[in-house]
């Protein structure tokens, strides 16, 4: 998980306000894929800067096949019910419209009922 870490250290170093050295950490990992190191001297499309939005695209497209968006990355970032991503926040799909920002609910999973029964010290997540 050699990426991972080298990504969660950049992010770290951008929460930090250290968005130069969490680039450098971010590059060091990209430049298996850029033979052209001028590839890494720009956010990318529809970036102007790199900021919390790039990280949050790079970790998207680093781990693409991980399916570890939803959990851990929108969540972290805020983005899963109130950010655009993916089909969250488009204008519309299929002429309906989706909105930008939905209801917190579901940003958590029920707990299913044989976790409740087993233990009553747990409580089931609200709207459930």
């Amino acid at each position: 998980r050699w990426a991972e870490v080298y990504y969660t250290l950049a992010e770290c170093e951008m929460r930090a306000g250290n968005s130069g050295h969490a680039k450098e950490l971010v590059d060091f990992v990209r430049q298996r894929y850029f033979t052209d190191a001028s590839a890494l001297n720009t956010p990318g499309k529809g970036f102007t800067a790199f900021d919390l939005d790039w990280m949050l695209s790079e970790w998207g497209k680093e781990f693409l096949s991980e399916g570890r968006r939803r959990r851990t990355d929108l969540r972290r970032f805020d983005k899963f019910t109130q950010g655009q991503w993916w089909f969250f926040g488009r204008t519309s799909e299929d002429g309906r419209s989706i909105p930008a920002r939905r209801d917190r609910k579901y940003e958590w999973f029920p707990l299913p009922s044989s976790a409740l029964t087993v233990n009553p010290l747990l409580v089931q997540n609200p709207n459930y």
